[in-house]
């Protein structure tokens, strides 16, 4: 009963980080480096506590974008990142349209979803 429901239960506040933010992955993506930078990113933000507020959420989506492309994350630019290339003709490429317009919002959606499962949980053992 309980694994069923697996998917809807909130992540206790003490023990979420931003990285649980990533699953599920997104069902497409911009380019072809997309998926490998969305996977770096995965793992450099394990250990990270979710902010409060989801504006500073977004600065650090944006800072680790930075820190692993070499570029600050704007919608309508292409980067090339060359470790992230595996090979065909857009390999390596990350989409700055697809980390603003899809990817942010996706997370801030996450995160306001867990917040408000903590406030009801609060509410509820009150």
């Amino acid at each position: 009963m309980c694994a069923a429901r697996a998917h809807t239960t909130p992540i206790g506040k003490e023990w979420a980080v931003v990285s649980d933010l990533f699953d599920p992955a997104p069902e497409s993506w911009g380019l072809r480096g997309d998926l490998f930078l969305w996977m770096e990113m995965r793992q450099a933000l394990c250990s990270v506590q979710i902010p409060e507020n989801l504006s500073d959420l977004d600065e650090l989506i944006k800072s680790a974008f930075q820190v692993l492309t070499g570029k600050a994350l704007r919608s309508g630019t292409d980067i090339f990142v060359n470790r992230l290339s595996r090979g065909g003709m857009s390999s390596g490429m990350v989409n700055g349209s697809f980390w603003m317009d899809q990817f942010l919002p996706i997370i801030r959606d996450r995160a306001k979803w867990l917040q408000d499962m903590w406030v009801q949980t609060r509410k509820q053992t009150a």
